[in-house]
């Protein structure tokens, strides 16, 4: 179903609110229109919509390249790295370590650096639950769930499996389809190749909030946006951002449900519903040449590795890397 993809920034200390969905939604307040260095900030983002796939060099950083192409300030910490925090699910920081030119290849690939006539962005009716539910319906019995593993060791005829509670099971071939940390924590004995590879892409832990406290988004409706950044007083080493899943799912209902980022301290305890855990990847320069060699890591000695790190981190990314692995197995999608 289609979705409004849209982006806004809140500093409650700058009182700072707009949305980057219309040239409208830019101006925020109706002040900024007289604040010259707030149209400068607008000038940047087109400007930057127009100069961020000259990011050639895969080693130069986001933050290099705001510093050598001579960004404002103002567009560099209140547009292009709470984007990017939110985007990635990492602190600000973080994301000013990112390669620049992954970050352009993204924006690019999902025509976010079009100032005007962007596309629809369309989201999976009821949530990624939906496609979750028919695979679990279509493994059976063959699927076997709450059983984690503990250690997963090439042995001559296979691969063997340590599951959590101490029982051993034997494969053929096994596909570890989960982050590169978990992968490197499971594997006994893993490759040196193996262990370079997976050690290349870090993760960052983040509180996740589901929450019915609308407050925490931008305190005018109309500066509210699907992905809401929020820049605290103090630098954060988290991102910081909330999900207005009413806009996000098109959901039929007038309560509002929203997912934060690493703000349990500001959600109305009566209207919290539940928190989880959630490990995203971030990317460093080097990530390129590692992403490049996926398929020596597929069938290798029995081993195969698939997740969304091979990609942009995101769902999707998880799916093609997939793919990947199926390839070689000479499995298609009916």
């Amino acid at each position: 179903q289609p979705t409004r993809m849209g982006f806004s920034v809140r500093s409650d200390s700058l009182s700072l609110e707009y949305s980057g969905e219309s040239l409208r939604g830019l101006l925020g307040h109706p002040r900024n229109a007289l604040d010259p260095m707030h149209w400068k900030m607008i000038l940047d983002i087109f400007r930057f919509h127009k100069e961020a796939d000259t990011a050639s060099n895969p080693r130069e950083t986001v933050g290099q390249f705001i510093d050598r192409l001579k960004f404002g300030k103002r567009f560099h910490n209140q547009f292009l790295l709470p984007l990017g925090s939110a985007l990635w699910s990492c602190s600000t920081e973080r994301f000013s370590d990112f390669p620049m030119e992954f970050v352009s290849d993204f924006l690019s690939n999902h025509q976010m650096l079009q100032s005007f006539n962007r596309p629809v962005w369309r989201v999976i009716r009821g949530g990624s639950k939906t496609y979750v539910d028919k695979m679990i319906l279509s493994l059976g019995s063959s699927l076997r769930l709450n059983s984690p593993v503990h250690k997963v060791k090439r042995i001559d005829d296979g691969v063997s499996l340590t599951f959590k509670d101490g029982t051993l099971q034997s494969f053929d071939e096994v596909i570890l389809a989960c982050h590169a940390d978990q992968a490197l924590a499971m594997l006994e004995n893993p490759t040196e190749k193996e262990r370079s590879i997976l050690q290349t892409f870090p993760y960052e832990k983040n509180l996740v909030s589901l929450h019915s406290d609308d407050s925490l988004l931008p305190k005018r409706k109309s500066a509210r946006a699907s992905w809401n950044a929020y820049l605290p007083d103090e630098e954060q080493e988290q991102a910081v951002v909330t999900y207005d899943m009413n806009i996000l799912q098109s959901l039929p209902t007038s309560e509002p449900f929203c997912v934060s980022l690493n703000q349990r301290d500001r959600i109305n305890s009566a209207l919290h519903h539940a928190d989880f855990t959630f490990s995203h990847p971030t990317f460093h320069p080097g990530r390129k040449d590692a992403q490049a060699s996926h398929r020596d890591f597929i069938r290798n000695r029995g081993i195969s590795l698939c997740g969304a790190y091979w990609g942009y981190g995101f769902h999707e990314d998880g799916l093609n890397s997939g793919l990947r692995v199926c390839q070689a197995f000479e499995v298609t999608l009916s």
